[in-house]
C-alpha cells in the first residue's frame, strides 16, 4: 500500500486515519450494512447481506472505486465474491474486537504484521526473488543495523540486537 493519504480523522483520538493503517483491519469480521453511495455504487444485490458477518479480505483505493477507500469484504455464504464496502463507514460495522496488544508482548523484531497473510513477510519475498537474494537481504539488513546501534532514540540497544540476530540467523538459514 506504502501511501500515506489520510482517509479521515478519527473523533475519539483526534488521530489521522491513512490508508496504510488499514491493512490491520484485514482478517477482522464486519456485519454487512447497506452504506450511502457517495463515489461507489451500492448494488442491491448486497442487501441479501444486511446484518450478516463477512471478512474483510483487503484494503484497496481506486480501479471502480474511484478515489475512495474501500474494504473488500468475503461473505462465507457467497463463495469467491468480495463485495466493496467504504471503509469509513465500514469501521463503524466491525463485529469483533481485536485485541491489543500490550508493549511487552509486542515483537519488534517479526511483528505480527508481517505474519497476517497465507505466508509471512519473508516467506514471499523468498518466493519472488529466491533463497540467495534473500540471504543477501537479511546481511545487509543486519549489517545496517550494526551501523547504527544505539543511535536510534527511544530503541533499546537489546531490541536492535535482537534484529540482527533475526537477520543473521536468516542469512544462514537461506544463503
Amino acid at each position: 500500500m506504502g501511501t500515506t493519504e489520510v482517509l479521515n480523522v478519527d473523533t475519539e483520538t483526534h488521530k489521522e486515519i491513512k490508508m496504510k493503517d488499514l491493512d490491520q483491519y484485514i482478517g477482522r469480521k464486519i456485519k454487512g450494512f447497506k452504506f450511502e453511495s457517495g463515489q461507489l455504487f451500492y448494488n442491491k444485490a448486497m442487501d441479501q447481506f444486511l446484518g450478516k458477518e463477512g471478512t474483510i479480505v483487503e484494503a484497496v483505493k481506486g480501479g471502480d472505486l474511484k478515489d475512495q477507500y474501500c474494504f473488500r469484504v468475503n461473505f462465507d455464504s457467497v463463495r469467491a465474491n468480495k463485495w466493496n464496502y467504504p471503509a469509513k463507514q465500514a469501521l463503524k460495522h466491525l463485529v469483533d474486537e481485536k485485541p491489543v496488544e500490550s508493549e511487552q508482548d509486542y515483537d519488534y523484531v517479526n511483528p505480527s504484521h508481517y505474519k497476517n497473510q497465507s505466508k509471512e513477510t519473508y516467506e514471499m519475498m523468498i518466493d519472488i526473488w529466491g533463497e540467495e537474494a534473500f540471504a543477501k537481504h537479511c546481511e545487509m539488513c543486519a549489517f545496517k543495523y550494526r551501523m547504527r546501534l544505539g543511535s536510534k532514540p527511544d530503541q533499546p540497544t537489546e531490541r536492535e540486537l535482537e534484529k540482527i540476530k533475526w537477520y543473521e540467523e536468516k542469512a544462514r538459514d537461506f544463503g
